[in-house]
């Protein structure tokens, strides 16, 4: 088992995901159907990483063992030959990875640094698509990134358990897939249609804890529709709530979602610079406001919630207490 990542093991894993890629660039080609079956993404995919691990390669000619050269001279070949949508991906995940484990320094725990890198590199890769789809690799790094975080939240979690949950995850996000990459193909013109089963610019996803699926969806404040959208384990619709509004329980684009202990529904409404509590069946409990524009709320096992608010010139995580009982009288 690695016990620490230095050059060697940098060029080591850098061979191996070629030489992964190279045994399944076809199959990887072939899966591809969404938005036309051009059947390259693993081709470009391939040839992204190869660019990478030349550049390292070439590197580390004269410096063989600085680890930071090695993994910037990677990143850099990603994004210089980066192929292909699927490319440009794959290189701004690579980078914003890579470009956290650079910065950590020698008190920094491991498993904590690459559940912020994967996180970061899932940021990078949805802003790199104009308009990101789910059921693509950008569904597969969300998953990915988000088991990675709740894994790090253990103390004795080591970078190994988190690396295995991000894995474990992502696997499972890419068996869904291809389902919904054929049905979309199938179905051009499902982001106009707003209709019980269907979804319009969906934000976020969450499982309840009986197996069942909330979607926040209403991406723009011109968007036609923002509401929350259950479903059951099986994806079969049961339930919406919300509409475009600004009063208890209405949205303007309600941008992310959160369970805590007791059940409680907390959603980002990023348009109305709020924060929702609500039932996960759409009761209004109440708002908070003092988080400007909401586009990510995290809630620890401790019940501390922690808002990104990424769009007001004020980036910034802010814990803060959750003071409600529930039931409530």
């Amino acid at each position: 088992m690695l016990q620490v990542l230095d050059a060697a093991a940098l060029r080591q894993w850098c061979t191996a995901g070629l030489e992964a890629l190279t045994v399944a660039r076809q199959e990887i080609d072939a899966l591809n159907v969404y938005p036309v079956p051009d059947g390259d993404t693993g081709t470009n995919m391939f040839l992204t990483v190869e660019s990478a691990r030349d550049a390292m390669v070439e590197a580390m000619r004269d410096a063989p063992d600085d680890l930071r050269l090695a993994m910037r001279a990677y990143a850099k070949g990603a994004l210089l030959g980066a192929r292909g949508n699927s490319g440009v991906i794959l290189s701004q995940l690579v980078g914003a990875l890579l470009r956290r484990i650079g910065k950590a320094g020698p008190d920094d725990r491991s498993a904590a640094v690459f559940a912020e890198g994967m996180a970061l590199a899932t940021e990078a890769a949805y802003a790199a698509v104009g308009t990101p789809v789910e059921g693509t690799i950008l569904t597969v790094a969300r998953a990915a990134s988000e088991a990675a975080a709740k894994a790090a939240q253990d103390p004795d979690d080591r970078l190994g358990d988190v690396v295995r949950a991000a894995a474990s995850a992502a696997r499972e996000a890419l068996a869904h897939t291809p389902a919904v990459l054929i049905w979309m193909n199938n179905n051009p013109d499902w982001t106009r249609t707003v209709g019980n089963a269907f979804t319009y610019q969906p934000n976020d996803v969450i499982t309840l804890p009986n197996g069942d699926i909330l979607v926040a969806e209403g991406h723009n404040d011109g968007t036609i529709s923002h509401r929350i959208v259950h479903f059951d384990k099986n994806g079969k619709y049961l339930s919406q709530f919300g509409k475009r509004g600004n009063g208890p329980g209405e949205f303007m684009q309600p941008h992310t979602m959160a369970l805590d202990s007791q059940g409680r529904l907390f959603v980002g409404d990023r348009g109305n610079n709020r924060v929702q509590i609500m039932t996960t069946d759409g009761k209004f409990i109440a708002e908070w406001a003092q988080f400007s524009r909401p586009s990510g709320i995290f809630i620890d096992k401790n019940d501390m919630l922690y808002s990104a608010d990424s769009e007001s010139g004020n980036v910034k995580s802010v814990p803060t207490p959750l003071p409600f009982t529930w039931p409530l009288p």
